[in-house]
This record gives C-alpha cells, sequence and structure tokens, in this order.
C-alpha cells in the first residue's frame, strides 16, 4: 500500500469521511443490521455526524487520520481523547474501505492516529466497541493484543437490539506493539 497517502483528516473532507465510514458499514454490516437502514437512513446519519464533529466538534483530543489513493480516501481512524473516565479514549472510527481489508492499510492510519493523540492521552487506555456478529473485525482487534473487557447490549441503530465487545489497551503502546509496531 506504498502508493496510499496517510494525513490527517481536513475538516472540509467531511462528505467524504462519511462516504467512507458509510460504504464500510454497507459491506461489514450487511447481515449484522438491518438492510432497511443500511440501504435507508445510515449514509444520511452518517453525513450528519460527520459533518458536526468535522464542522464544529474538533478539538485537540479528536485524532482523525485518512488514507488517501488517487485523490480518493481508502481508510480512516478516528480517536476520541479521554472518551471514558474508566476506560480511556475510544477508538471510534477504524474503516478500511470494501476490498483493501487485509492489506496492512487500517494498522497504518490506527498507527498514525495513536502517534498524534494529545500528550494528555498518550498513557492512558484505549477501548473500542464492535459487533459480536462482526468476527472479522474482533478478530483483528485480539490479534492485535486487544483484551476482551465486556460483552453487552445496546439497542442497535436499525431498531434492533445488538450484543456489543469492549476491547481495550492499556496504552497507546501497547495497541502500537499489538499492531507489531512497537
Amino acid at each position: 500500500m506504498t502508493d496510499t497517502t496517510i494525513r490527517e483528516a481536513r475538516p472540509e473532507e467531511w462528505r467524504a469521511v462519511a462516504d467512507l465510514h458509510a460504504d464500510s458499514w454497507g459491506s461489514a454490516y450487511r447481515g449484522i443490521l438491518a438492510d432497511s437502514y443500511l440501504d435507508g437512513p445510515m449514509r444520511a446519519e452518517r453525513h450528519e455526524a460527520w459533518r458536526e464533529r468535522m464542522e464544529h466538534g474538533w478539538t485537540e483530543r479528536v485524532v482523525i487520520v485518512v488514507g488517501e489513493r488517487q485523490g480518493g480516501l481508502v481508510a480512516l481512524a478516528g480517536i476520541l481523547g479521554g472518551a471514558d473516565p474508566d476506560h480511556g479514549s475510544l477508538i471510534d472510527n477504524l474503516h478500511v474501505g470494501p476490498g483493501l481489508k487485509r492489506t496492512g492499510l487500517g494498522r497504518r492510519v490506527l498507527a498514525a492516529a495513536l502517534d498524534r493523540l494529545a500528550p494528555a492521552d498518550r498513557s492512558a487506555p484505549l477501548h473500542l466497541t464492535v459487533y459480536d456478529e462482526n468476527t472479522a473485525a474482533w478478530a483483528a482487534y485480539e490479534s492485535w493484543a486487544g483484551r476482551l473487557d465486556a460483552r453487552f447490549d445496546r439497542p442497535g441503530r436499525d431498531g434492533g437490539s445488538q450484543v456489543l465487545r469492549r476491547y481495550a489497551w492499556d496504552s497507546p503502546a501497547a495497541l502500537r506493539r499489538g499492531l507489531g509496531l512497537a
């Protein structure tokens, strides 16, 4: 993936970021979330969420990194520093465009996001949540030395109920070691 540039996202790219996020969900969550949601309101919801975050909710503790190839966004990592007093920073987004999974691109954008964490978040724990049915994703997190911290039910965005897994790392350095990038 040497033809992919890893860089910080720019606020005016909210629409491209939202489209990448929606494309990723449309691929990864097929069979997990209702098709009526994925093919219906999901894209508009992602557009509104990213427009709001990138135009109004961006602080030095929000890190958004993208992978760009041939002028288009193909990967995304977002970390919300200090999101939870007990579990630390939240890896809120990690998306790789359909067809580019298992290429190492997700690891690269995540590592770049870790490198950009605010000083207050550089030694704090990190966590993320993943749908229990998304076995490919949680297998990756386990291979990255993520510790299964909890399983819990949450109302799904599609109106159903979903079981989530929370994976945790003691620090960004621990995650980098798990990524093989220590």
